[in-house]
C-alpha cells in the first residue's frame, strides 16, 4: 500500500476547477488543473469527440475514490495505449500558466496538435 506523500502544505485544486473554453470546431478545450477527467470525457463525448491521449486512471487500482484532474494528468504525462501513434497527453498540452517553488507565474505555450481528436 502506497503512503501519502509528507509535506510542510498540501496544494488542493479544487478551486481550480471548470471548462472556461471549448470550441469543439477547433478542437481546443481550456480548463482548470483541479478539473476532473470524467467532466472533460463527458464535455468532448457530447460532442462526438474523445480525448486522444487515453490517459489512464488508477484510482481502484491504488485503492482510492479521488477522481483524476486534468492537471494530475499533465503533470504525470499519463497516456494510454495510442501514445505510440498519438502522442502522449503533453504533446497535445497547447500552453498552461503556473506558479513554481518560489511564487512566481510562468506561462507557456506549445505549437502542437490539439487534445480532443473527432472520433
Amino acid at each position: 500500500m502506497l503512503s501519502p506523500g509528507q509535506a510542510a502544505r498540501t496544494l488542493f485544486a479544487h478551486a481550480l476547477a471548470g471548462i472556461s473554453l471549448y470550441a469543439p470546431a477547433e478542437l481546443i478545450l481550456t480548463a482548470g488543473a483541479g478539473t476532473k477527467m470524467a467532466e472533460i470525457a463527458a464535455a468532448v463525448a457530447a460532442k462526438g469527440q474523445h480525448i486522444i491521449s487515453e490517459p489512464p486512471d488508477f484510482a481502484a487500482l491504488l485503492g482510492s475514490d479521488a477522481a483524476s484532474t486534468i492537471g494530475g494528468a499533465v503533470a504525470a504525462n499519463l497516456s494510454g495505449p495510442r501514445r505510440v501513434a498519438w502522442g502522449a497527453m503533453r504533446d497535445h498540452v497547447m500552453g498552461g500558466r503556473a506558479v513554481h517553488g518560489i511564487g512566481e507565474a510562468i506561462h507557456s505555450k506549445n505549437v502542437s496538435v490539439n487534445q480532443v481528436a473527432a472520433l
